[in-house]
């Protein structure tokens, strides 16, 4: 896959994970993002898998929930400003 479609695709995952989303992608929608399966992920290899996840959130509002939290929680963690600017920031202040 070349590298800007793999951009997008963080970017479109980043944006559900910032809105609490709980997001189900492929191994390749998921790229990016530390340790996937903890952070509101649920990483779906085939059709069957995204239909199987997508009937199991609906079903389960509970999990629904906790995937919800886990991804803020996530994009919080991994892609704040703070975080995402920090070499730039130690890189301009070393100069």
């Amino acid at each position: 896959m070349p590298e800007a479609d793999i951009t997008i695709l963080l970017l479109q995952s980043v944006e559900a994970l910032a809105h609490g989303k709980p997001l189900i992608a492929s191994p390749e929608g998921a790229v990016g993002i530390d340790e996937p399966e903890k952070r509101g992920v649920i990483i779906a290899r085939s059709r069957g898998e995204f239909i199987d996840a997508i009937l199991r959130l609906a079903n389960n509002p509970e999990e629904c929930e906790s995937l919800a939290h886990q991804a803020l929680a996530a994009a919080q963690k991994q892609f704040s400003h703070e975080v995402s600017f920090a070499p730039l920031m130690a890189f301009v202040r070393s100069l």
